[in-house]
């Protein structure tokens, strides 16, 4: 068995060798992107021309890119913005998704056998 001597001068080299290779490898690695709230991605210039997905990450309102994050203005990949209705939120990705009911909600009451059911501005309604 030996001294130890050259283990020790080896692990150096492998730790210097290690921290070199991270170093070296960091510049490599970029950030994920942050987007303004206009959808586009800041300190690089937009493209011209009209919203699009070539030119929007969030959505398109006219020839307007908007964050896309906004129950007012939901979408992404530069499609076109939606509202959401009063019922929804916009969320990642940018769409429309339901709100959760209260657990002090009532369930709604199922419907009688002896109901008439009627067409009332696109929607049933059971008396």
């Amino acid at each position: 068995m030996g001294s130890g001597v050259t283990s020790w001068a080896h692990s150096r080299k492998v730790a210097a060798a290690a921290v070199a290779m991270v170093l070296m490898l960091g510049g490599c690695v970029e950030p994920a992107m942050q987007l303004a709230a206009d959808g586009t991605t800041p300190g690089r210039a937009r493209v011209g021309g009209p919203c699009s997905p070539m030119n929007c990450t969030g959505c398109c309102a006219g020839d307007v890119c908007l964050g896309g994050n906004m129950d007012e203005a939901c979408g992404y990949d530069g499609r076109a913005c939606e509202v959401c209705p009063s019922t929804h939120r916009c969320e990642t990705p940018g769409a429309c998704y339901p709100q959760p009911m209260p657990a002090s909600a009532k369930p709604p009451e199922p419907i009688p056998d002896d109901a008439h059911c009627y067409l009332v501005d696109g929607m049933m309604r059971c008396l």
